[in-house]
């Protein structure tokens, strides 16, 4: 969703964030900047790749109690 949001913002301004978007799309979410950046650097990533943009967390299956 912090995806959608930044995109839509950047696109809405020629593809430039302002100086404070990301921190006020930061304290949107409840989360710090640097888990936006770090967002934002993996989806540009994956458009430089060619690949489809897939931002969710990667630890599914590989955290919490084992069995």
């Amino acid at each position: 969703v912090a995806y959608v949001a930044m995109h839509t913002l950047c696109m809405s301004r020629g593809g430039k964030f302002k100086r404070d978007d990301k921190k006020n799309i930061a304290d949107f979410f409840g989360v710090g900047v640097w888990n936006i950046q770090r967002i934002w650097k993996k989806a540009m990533e994956q458009i430089a790749k060619g690949l489809e943009v897939d931002v969710s967390s990667q630890r599914k299956g590989n955290c919490g109690r084992k069995p």
